[in-house]
């Protein structure tokens, strides 16, 4: 995870790496989250909320093929944040192929 400063905002990049052997070659997927959370300037009003992670993904995380795993990212604010992954090429992830 990194942290970068944006005026008046925090973003938290995770990037998720995953690779594979299939025929002996090797296949790398890259998945970054993106999660852009407002500085708070003032107090809100109307019942707004500035987003916070309620669960953050690990900073690494191994895993085999065989048995997969699932990488888990949830944020809460008024109004809610939308929580998603994204591929180095911009469209979203949703599952790799060959991973369960």
């Amino acid at each position: 995870m990194s942290a970068i400063s944006i005026a008046n905002a925090k973003a938290y990049v995770y990037q998720l790496l995953l690779s594979t052997v299939l025929l002996q070659i090797t296949l790398v997927t890259i998945a970054q989250l993106l999660l852009v959370l407002p500085m708070p300037m003032a107090k809100a009003t109307n019942g707004l909320r500035v987003p916070t992670f309620i669960q953050e993904p690990p900073p690494r995380l191994l895993f085999s093929n065989d048995t997969g795993t699932q990488v888990s990212c949830t944020a809460h604010g008024n109004p809610p944040p939308v929580v998603s992954w994204v591929l180095s090429d911009g469209t979203m992830a949703t599952q790799v192929p060959g991973l369960r």
